[in-house]
């Protein structure tokens, strides 16, 4: 169907159903991926939860494209390298080291105040805790050798999927139109009446396909918006359009599209078990 949009009274909804090939679900292509567009709020993006299914969502629109040349899944994880453990490490020393507890008082507040500059100025910093510490007994030595590293979070999953379309017929490069089209459409914001803030744009689940079945074998997708939508069109050394037989406008023979995707939802343990 067309690109259309909440019907009148009836509540009917003309939804886009787009494929390329159009043969995509078939027997000939079997190895696809599904595309589903959401209005409706979901966790981590619209609602303040980040824990939640969107089960009894509406779709605004689908989209079936054949899986690309290659996909990835990278998960990252945030760990912060300190040197907060110093400062314990520091006063571990005062008392395990021979001497004058006064001396070794003096040199640890010395200590702390190299580390404190350290932030602001590193070399300054080393420079007045070397001139406060010495190499003898009894020093409380320089440096950081009881170091920590804390836990930061989970990076968000993004993923690519790039595409060189080559149509066979105008009809097939008019089909790229209203695909390119929908994901515009569903990736961009509304301006409110107001005209100073946005409605945020929807979002996509996304699932990839295998003999026309989900796969264990490839990675789950938790809900996304859709970052970037890049297109170019011509290539291989020309710019070339087909030509309507009914007189409409010419169509690019040659699309390059590259969509990029983000998960609103970070990927915890139990996730990864499920398949994530």
């Amino acid at each position: 169907g067309g690109l259309g949009g909440s019907g009148g009274g009836s509540g009917f909804r003309s939804l886009p159903a787009l494929s390329y090939p159009s043969d995509v679900g078939s027997d000939n292509v079997k190895d696809y991926i599904v595309f589903i567009a959401y209005s409706s709020e979901v966790a981590g993006y619209t609602k303040s939860t980040t824990i939640s299914s969107p089960a009894g969502a509406e779709p605004e629109g689908t989209v079936q494209l054949y899986i690309p040349e290659n996909l990835a899944v990278s998960s990252q994880v945030g760990y912060q390298n300190t040197s907060g453990g110093s400062l314990t490490a520091s006063a571990m020393n005062l008392y395990s080291a021979d001497g004058d507890v006064l001396d070794k008082m003096a040199a640890l507040m010395a200590q702390i105040s190299g580390q404190a500059l350290q932030q602001v100025n590193e070399s300054a910093a080393v420079a007045a805790q070397a001139a406060a510490v010495g190499d003898g007994p009894g020093s409380t030595g320089v440096g950081a050798a009881n170091r920590h590293v804390l836990f930061e979070g989970v990076e968000f999953r993004t993923f690519s999927y790039a595409y060189e379309f080559l149509p066979k017929s105008w009809e097939e490069s008019d089909m790229l139109r209203k695909i390119i089209k929908f994901f515009r459409i569903q990736m961009l914001p509304e301006i409110r009446g107001n005209g100073n803030t946005f409605n945020p744009p929807n979002w996509f689940s996304i699932e990839y396909m295998i003999d026309g079945k989900p796969t264990e074998y490839l990675n789950k997708i938790k809900p996304s918006v859709c970052t970037g939508c890049d297109v170019s069109y011509g290539g291989n050394g020309q710019f070339a359009m087909f030509q309507s037989d009914k007189g409409e406008a010419p169509a690019p023979a040659l699309i390059n599209l590259t969509l990029t995707f983000q998960e609103v939802q970070v990927v915890s343990t139990r996730d990864a078990a499920e398949g994530y």
